[in-house]
């Protein structure tokens, strides 16, 4: 998969006319438990009444996540996400005083059917969910602003490019966007 998105990136560049930067730290902090608390929280609130009798229905990541949060989240837990969200932040504005765009997957794995199984076991899933999460999700605790399009495909299945950028540099990334999809019109 990450050839894939290697691949995509390198295209993207050349269409967008882009220089690569490989010396950067691209390195962020741990959102740890606390983030996995609140995304737990937040599917129990969409499941409601269903749990525990939809577990069934579940991907073992998600049943695994609402077993092990139950009854954890409460003020400590939202202050600890709050603090990590704040060193989040900050991270991402130090790698941008460096760097225009942010190039990566947007997940850390390639996509399986919904009845699963997932194709990394559980504990690697866990863990690279958790690494490619802490970029994803800064464009979501962040406001980050990000474009997501096709990078291409292993095994006739889509893999995710997603493209971050600077605060309020909206025009930008819908400009490449444009510029890769006249390009290549598949992977827009």
């Amino acid at each position: 998969m990450w050839e894939v998105i290697e691949r995509a990136a390198e295209n993207f560049d050349a269409v967008a006319g882009l220089k690569r930067r490989e010396s950067v730290d691209v390195s962020l902090p741990r959102l740890g438990a606390a983030w996995s608390i609140t995304g737990s929280v937040a599917i129990r609130n969409e499941l409601k009444d269903h749990w525990p009798a939809c577990a069934d229905q579940l991907t073992p990541e998600i049943r695994y996540g609402q077993k092990m949060t139950e009854n954890l989240y409460g003020s400590e837990a939202r202050g600890k996400f709050e603090q990590r969200r704040i060193e989040l932040n900050n991270r991402m504005a130090q790698i941008f005083s460096e760097v225009d765009l942010i190039i990566t997957a947007s997940n850390p794995d390639i996509a399986f059917n919904a009845e699963g199984p997932c194709r990394i076991p559980l504990a690697a899933s866990l863990l690279a969910l958790v690494t490619t999460v802490c970029v994803d999700d800064s464009c979501k605790y962040l406001w980050q602003p990000w474009h997501l399009g096709a990078g291409g495909f292993v095994d006739g299945l889509p893999v995710g490019m997603q493209i971050m950028a600077r605060h309020f540099e909206e025009p930008l990334l819908l400009e490449l966007a444009l510029a890769v999809e006249r390009t290549n019109p598949g992977h827009s």
